[in-house]
C-alpha cells in the first residue's frame, strides 16, 4: 500500500526544533531503554540544516532554512487526517491483528496512528504483534523526536525501528537473528526511496525464510545424528530407574495451560528429573519452528510434554524421543482423524477421551493413559491459614464458577450469533427450566439428546444439530444445574458467596457476588475459610475444582449425578469381565446375555443411561480401569454417600448438619483429601506416566501399569 502525497501550504509562523529540547530528551530516554544503539546515533547526529516547525489546524509544517537564510516547508505526503484513513484501511475493526511494516516516516503520523490501535488476536489472547517502522533517514527521525510525544511507543518491545537508508537490510538482520517476531504481514510505505529496484516485502521475507531454512536443516541434520543411538530398550530402562532430562512446550497466550505446564515440571522436579520450560519471554513474541529444533538440539531431551497439541503440529521437533499430549480440553486439532493418524510410535497420550480418540479417530489406545487435570498439591497445600488470612473469606457456603448467566441470558447470547436456531434454543430452554423448576435435574448426555430431539420435532426443523446439543449440555444445562443448588441454598438465609465472573449481574444472586477469586493465591484461603464449599457439575463432582479445594484443605457438599452411580455399576461390570476372562465388547453382550451375574447389572446401568452401545460401553470400562476407577466421585470417596446430595431438601438438611459438626467436617475433608493426593496431583498422574511408557518402550502390557 503505498501513500498519495498531499498539497500543503507555507506555514505562517515558525519555531526552532531546538525549543523542543525537553521533548527530544524524553523521547531518546524512552528509545534507549531498548533500544541504546540507535538512541546514541540520533543524539549524537548533526542535522545539514536547522529545522523549524509550525503547527497548524489540521498537520505540523516541517521547514529548513537554507544558507541563505529562507524556512522552505518540507514535503507533507501523510498528513494526520490521511494516516488515521490509512490505518482505518488496513486494520478495519480498529484491531491491531498482525504485523505490519510501516516503510517510511514523513513526520510519524502512520506510525502513530497505527501504535494506537489495541491489539486483538483472537487466536493467540494476549499477544500484541510487533510494529515494524523504517525511516529512509536518521535525519528525519530526529527531527521528527523533537515534537512527537512518543515516550511509550519508542520504549515497546514490540515495535522495532530501522533508520536510514539500509533499514531494509536492518529489519532482515533482526528477523533472522531474532525468528520469535513474527514477520510483517502487511506493509505501507511512505517513502518509496527505502525500497531498492526489484525489492519489496515479500523479496525481503522470502530471503529471511531461505536464511531460517538453512538454519533449521543444519540443526536438523545435527539432531538426527544425536537421535541415532536412542533405543527403546535402553530408553524405558532410564524412564524407569534414571533422571531423565524432560522439556515442556507451552505458550503465555494460554493462561490456564501455561500453569497446567509449569506444574506439570515442578511435579517432574519433585520426582528428581531435570526439566526445560519453553514459552515465550514476553507477550509480542511468538515461538517458531527453528527455535523448537535448537532448544532440542541443545538440551536433548528424553521425554517431551505438551497440552493439547501433538508432536506433529510442531514438526520440528525429534521424532523419536517420546512426546506426551495431555488432553486437557476437547479441541477440534485433538478430537479429528488427522490427529489420529499421526501418532507415531513414541507418541504418548494422557488425559482426557481415550474411549473417542481409539474408537473413532485411530488413536492408540495402548499408548493413551487415562487421567483427569492434575492438582498443585504445593500450591493448594493444607496450610493452617492464619485469623486475619481468613476472616476476609469466612462465610457459611461459598461457590466458586464463572457460570453466571442465566440459561435465558445463554439462549440470547447464542441465538444472536445463530438468529435461526433461536425458537429450538427457547423451546429447549422452556423444557430445562420445567424440569428444574420441579426439582429435578438433567446428568446424563442420552436425556440431553432426547430433550433436543422432542424440541426439533416441536420446532419442525431436522439436520445435526451436535453443536447445538454439546452447547446445551455444556452451557445452558450446566447453568440451570448449578443455579438451582445455589438457589437451594439462598433460601436458608445463611452467609452465602459466590466467587467467579458476572455474579453481580445475575438478576437473583446478585447480592452474594464477591468477585473474581486469583486462583495462584486467594482459592485455597476460600476453601479453607469457607465451612462448606459446594461442588455442582452436570457429569460429576470429580473434577479440578473440588480436588484443588480438598489438597488446600476445604470441605465439600456434592452434588449427585446418575452417572456417579452408573460408573459403580460399570465397574462391578468390568470385574464380571475378569473374572471370566472377556476381553471385547463381542464377547461380552455374547456371553453375557444369558449369565444370571451380568443381565441385572446390565439391566440397571440401561436404566441409567439410557441406550447403551456394548464397544463404548467397554471402552469406557476399560478407561475407568487404567485410570484406577477415579474417575467419578462416587467411586474415588469412599465417603461420598456422606457428602452427597440429590434433592433440595437433602442439601439443606446435609448443610444444617454440617454446619453445626465442625469436627466431622475436619474429618471427612482430610480423608477425602488422601485420596486426591494419592491419584490427582501433577505428582501422582506423572510417577504413573513415568511408569506407563517404560512399559510400552519395554513390551510390557501398560493396563495394569496405568491403574
Amino acid at each position: 500500500m503505498n501513500s498519495t502525497p498531499q498539497n500543503s501550504a507555507p506555514a505562517a509562523k515558525w519555531l526552532s526544533l531546538a525549543d523542543l529540547y525537553r521533548q527530544f530528551q524524553a523521547n531518546l530516554a524512552a528509545l534507549g531503554q531498548r533500544d541504546s544503539e540507535l538512541a546514541a546515533a540520533v543524539e549524537q547526529l548533526k542535522p545539514a540544516a536547522e529545522y523549524f516547525i509550525s503547527p497548524a489546524a489540521d498537520r505540523v509544517m516541517l521547514g529548513a532554512k537554507s544558507a541563505a537564510g529562507v524556512i522552505t516547508p518540507l514535503p507533507n505526503p501523510v498528513p494526520p487526517a490521511y494516516a488515521r484513513e490509512i490505518a482505518a484501511k488496513l486494520y478495519p475493526q480498529a484491531q491491531y491483528n498482525q504485523p505490519l511494516l510501516v516503510a517510511g516516516l514523513d513526520q510519524g503520523w502512520i506510525w502513530e496512528a497505527v501504535y494506537k490501535l489495541n491489539c486483538v488476536c483472537p487466536t493467540a489472547p494476549g499477544w500484541r504483534p510487533p510494529l515494524f517502522l523504517m525511516s529512509a533517514t536518521l535525519e528525519r527521525l530526529w527531527g521528527v523526536l523533537h515534537f512527537q510525544n512518543w515516550a511509550t511507543l519508542l520504549a515497546d518491545p514490540r515495535v522495532q525501528i530501522f533508520a536510514g537508508p539500509d533499514a531494509p537490510a536492518q529489519l532482515k538482520r533482526r528477523l533472522v537473528a531474532q525468528p520469535r517476531l513474527a514477520p510483517p504481514r502487511l506493509a505501507v510505505t511512505a517513502e518509496p526511496q527505502l525500497w531498492q529496484s526489484g525489492q519489496n516485502l515479500d523479496v525481503l521475507l522470502g530471503s529471511v525464510s531461505a536464511e531460517l531454512t538453512a538454519k533449521l536443516r543444519l540443526v536438523q541434520d545435527e539432531s538426527a545424528k544425536w537421535q541415532g543411538n536412542w533405543n527403546p530398550d535402553e530408553a524405558g530402562a532410564k524412564f524407569r530407574e534414571g533422571r531423565l532430562r524432560i522439556l515442556g512446550i507451552t505458550s503465555r497466550y494460554t493462561t490456564f495451560l501455561q500453569h497446567s505446564m509449569r506444574d506439570w515440571l515442578a511435579a517432574m522436579e519433585k520426582l528428581g528429573h531435570q526439566t526445560r520450560l519453553v514459552i515465550e519471554d514476553a507477550d509480542h513474541e511468538l515461538l517458531p519452528a527453528v527455535e523448537h529444533a535448537e532448544i532440542c538440539r541443545e538440551f536433548k531431551p528424553d521425554l517431551i510434554l505438551i497440552i493439547d497439541h501433538y508432536r506433529a503440529e510442531v514438526p520440528t521437533l525429534p521424532d523419536k524421543i517420546p512426546c506426551v499430549m495431555w488432553i486437557q480440553d476437547r479441541l477440534p486439532n485433538i478430537f479429528s482423524a488427522k490427529a489420529g493418524a499421526s501418532q507415531g510410535r513414541t507418541d504418548f497420550v494422557i488425559g482426557y477421551g481415550r474411549s473417542e480418540c481409539a474408537i473413532l479417530l485411530g488413536y492408540p489406545s495402548r499408548r493413551h493413559m487415562p487421567c483427569m487435570v492434575g492438582v498443585n498439591e504445593d500450591r493448594f497445600a493444607a496450610r493452617a491459614a492464619n485469623d486475619a488470612e481468613l476472616e476476609k473469606y469466612r462465610c457459611d457456603v461459598s461457590f466458586v464458577s464463572h457460570a453466571s448467566a442465566t440459561a435465558e441470558q445463554i439462549v440470547e447470547e447464542e441465538g444472536g450469533r445463530a438468529p435461526q436456531l433461536r425458537p429450538l434454543l427457547q423451546n429447549i430452554c422452556r423444557r430445562l427450566r420445567g424440569i428444574y423448576d420441579s426439582g429435578q435435574a438433567v446428568t446424563e448426555q442420552a436425556h440431553v439428546w432426547d430433550l433436543v430431539g422432542a424440541a426439533m420435532s416441536e420446532c419442525k426443523m431436522n439436520g445435526d444439530f451436535a453443536d447445538v446439543v454439546h452447547m446445551v449440555k455444556q452451557r445452558m444445562n450446566n447453568a440451570l444445574l448449578r443455579h438451582q443448588a445455589i438457589g437451594w441454598v439462598a433460601k436458608m438465609g445463611l452467609d452465602l458467596r459466590l466467587y467467579g465472573k458476572g455474579w453481580e449481574k445475575h438478576p437473583q444472586f446478585a447480592r452474594y457476588a464477591r468477585g473474581v477469586a486469583d486462583n495462584q493465591n486467594q482459592l485455597a484461603q476460600i476453601y479453607q475459610a469457607s465451612r462448606i464449599n459446594l461442588q455442582v457439575m452436570p457429569f460429576g463432582s470429580a473434577h479440578q475444582r473440588s480436588f484443588e479445594g480438598l489438597a488446600a484443605g476445604g470441605f465439600f457438599l456434592l452434588r449427585g449425578v446418575a452417572g456417579d452411580a452408573a460408573d459403580l455399576v460399570k465397574q462391578q461390570l468390568w470385574g464380571w469381565c475378569l473374572r471370566h476372562g472377556v476381553n471385547s465388547s463381542e464377547e461380552m453382550m455374547l456371553r453375557g446375555r444369558e449369565d444370571v451375574d451380568f443381565i441385572p447389572l446390565f439391566s440397571k446401568l440401561t436404566q441409567l443411561m439410557g441406550t447403551i452401545d456394548p464397544p463404548w460401553l467397554y471402552a469406557a470400562m476399560e478407561e475407568m480401569a487404567m485410570g484406577g476407577f477415579c474417575h467419578s466421585a462416587a467411586q474415588l470417596w469412599p465417603e461420598y454417600d456422606r457428602v452427597v446430595f440429590w434433592t433440595e431438601a437433602e442439601l439443606q438438611a446435609k448443610v444444617k448438619h454440617f454446619l453445626a459438626a465442625a469436627d466431622e467436617r475436619r474429618g471427612l475433608s482430610a480423608s477425602m483429601r488422601q485420596r486426591v493426593l494419592q491419584r490427582h496431583t501433577y505428582t501422582a498422574i506423572s510417577r504413573r506416566m513415568l511408569n506407563f511408557i517404560a512399559a510400552d518402550l519395554g513390551g510390557v502390557g501398560a493396563l495394569s501399569v496405568a491403574a
